[in-house]
């Protein structure tokens, strides 16, 4: 996953979310508040690899919705159970919720965003623009993250937000997996960070179809039996990427704000 530099990429936390997702609602999403605007912040931690020097940037993009993203609000939280998709198709059953994202304008949440420690401001992400795009970016100064990190959004087309917590996010520095080639037997394991907030992502590279997955922080995986059902025996398969990802919701009259914090894990 490369640098981030426009609004719509940085909506690629809502689309990964939706694409990703299970394809039910609960009575719960149908009696939420509508929700037809959605913003995302991720602070997105590189780490240093023989090829890659490592860096960490702030990404936040602000979305009008032409419709209500509400019933779809289990689908965009972190899953209790694993899922992937084979080659990018989401289910059937989310086309809607797809469509109306695909649709999405970008707008102001003011001049800047700040984000803030018991020490004082850390980081500032200003507004910039790409063709009619609006997006905010940091991705200078920012090394040693403090703890208690908090987000504010001024305010602008898209409400203002205050306090906002940055996740905690715990490294997993033992994620490895029983054969270097990978097969649709293959299984992952590694000590569980004891956060219901912390899913593992995962995309699998194999010859036949790329498979991508959201895992429960459980400390094991392999594909489901459903995935390899479909795809039928995979080989010549590799991790193209794997990160650690925690993630606030918070739900502010019509608005949704999504804050996430991902740190890349190399697996052994």
């Amino acid at each position: 996953m490369g640098m981030i530099k426009t609004a719509e990429t940085a909506a690629v936390a809502l689309a990964t979310t939706l694409i990703l997702a299970g394809c039910s609602s609960s009575s719960s999403d149908n009696d939420r508040a509508a929700i037809t605007q959605f913003g995302t912040f991720t602070l997105d931690e590189f780490t240093q690899t023989p090829t890659n020097n490592g860096s960490t940037i702030a990404i936040a993009g602000f979305f009008d919705l032409p419709g209500d993203i509400s019933p779809f609000f289990s689908n965009i939280a972190h899953p209790t159970s694993d899922r992937c998709i084979i080659d990018g198709q989401q289910p059937s059953e989310l086309d809607e919720a797809v469509a109306i994202f695909n649709d999405r304008v970008t707008i102001s949440a003011g001049e800047s965003l700040v984000l803030t420690s018991p020490l004082g401001t850390f980081a500032t992400l200003n507004r910039a623009m790409d063709g009619d795009s609006i997006f905010y970016l940091a991705n200078d100064g920012l090394d040693n993250i403090p703890a208690e990190l908090t987000l504010d959004i001024p305010g602008d087309a898209f409400p203002a937000f205050s306090n906002l917590a940055i996740p905690e996010l715990a490294d997993i520095t033992d994620l490895s997996v029983t054969e270097s080639v990978l097969t649709d037997t293959s299984s992952f394991t590694w000590t569980p960070t004891g956060s219901s907030d912390t899913i593992l992502v995962m995309d699998l590279d194999y010859e036949s179809a790329v498979i991508s997955c959201e895992i429960v922080d459980d400390g094991s995986f392999t594909l489901p039996a459903e995935i390899v059902a479909q795809t039928g025996p995979l080989s010549e398969g590799f991790v193209s990427f794997s990160y650690v990802v925690s993630q606030n919701l918070v739900q502010s009259g019509n608005a949704l704000m999504a804050v996430t914090r991902e740190k890349a894990v190399i697996v052994q």
